[in-house]
């Protein structure tokens, strides 16, 4: 009987062209390698996986860490483990594990969190801001720089600040969301490194460029992705630092270069898509970390 397993993907994703094609990718991986994959949403998948005792794993597929948290109970080995999802669904929780861990990352502030009801009873906005401008200053992050929401991804979420007044103007906007700063590196604008790794191990490393955005290379906003074939040993070497400081079993690390030529990660992700590099690499991505997931049940 072929090892059967759940694919655990969240509801809000089903009809993004980005989810469906790694969905189907991720189902014919497991189909060629004679496993049984599958799909249920986040708002079902606790009901379904707990009444079939013959799961073996569950790809989760989905950021929803309270759902993962549930279905630890039922004692089904998860890809990837809960401790790498959460990690890396908040830009701060990882730039708190590179700052831990020694990995080279650009300069951050994480803006206090607030809760919005009370924000106004212990600070009016503009000392607020003063505050922040303070902490930026102390850490040298000097304009140019960048706007995070923490929990954002495909390159939404990020914001250009170039300006006093535009800082004003996106907290004024943002700050009763979780959001962080970030220096900006500008040696190569809208350029980044992703390394994809599996159990640590480097997979495939690709450039992503985009030239229709000056400070995001994101495919899903025009980027375009090529196979990296000789990337320096420093590049690997900090993708793997920061890939075992988030506990990641498999996904990628993105990295910029700066002017001195060091290699900054800026986040790690435990959702990256194989389906896009797929067609560009030699062998199967997508099949890679199926074989990885089978082999680790």
């Amino acid at each position: 009987m072929a090892i059967k397993g759940y694919l655990v993907y969240n509801v809000s994703q089903t009809n993004k062209p980005y989810c469906s094609t790694q969905i189907e990718a991720f189902l014919n991986a497991f189909k060629l390698e004679g496993a049984s994959l599958t799909l249920v949403n986040n708002v079902n998948a606790y009901d379904t996986i707990k009444k079939d005792k013959s799961a073996k794993f569950i790809l989760f597929w989905d950021k929803d860490i309270a759902l993962m948290k549930q279905l630890e109970s039922l004692h089904i080995r998860m890809f990837n483990n809960i401790d790498a999802i959460m990690l890396c669904d908040d830009k701060a929780l990882n730039y708190a594990c590179f700052i831990n861990n020694k990995v080279n990352t650009p300069k951050t502030y994480v803006l206090p969190l607030t809760y919005s009801v009370n924000f106004s009873k212990h600070y009016t906005f503009e000392d607020y801001l003063n505050i922040v401008k303070d902490q930026i200053k102390k850490l040298k992050i000097t304009y140019p720089m960048l706007l995070k929401e923490r929990r954002s991804s495909l390159g939404f979420g990020v914001y250009y600040i170039n300006n006093p007044q535009t800082l004003k103007k996106v907290i004024l906007d943002k700050y009763q969301n979780d959001i962080l700063l970030q220096e900006y590196i500008s040696y190569e604008p809208a350029k980044d490194y992703r390394v994809y790794l599996i159990n640590h191990k480097v997979a495939e490393v690709v450039t992503r460029v985009n030239k229709k955005d000056k400070y995001r290379s994101n495919v899903e906003l025009g980027g375009v992705m090529k196979i990296l074939t000789n990337p320096s040993k420093s590049l690997l070497n900090e993708a793997i630092k920061a890939s075992k400081a988030t506990k990641l079993e498999f996904g990628a690390v993105d990295l910029v270069k700066d002017s001195k030529g060091r290699y900054l990660v800026l986040e790690v992700n435990s959702n990256a898509r194989t389906a896009t590099i797929d067609t560009l690499a030699k062998t199967s991505l997508t099949r890679r970390v199926a074989k990885y997931i089978l082999s680790n049940i």
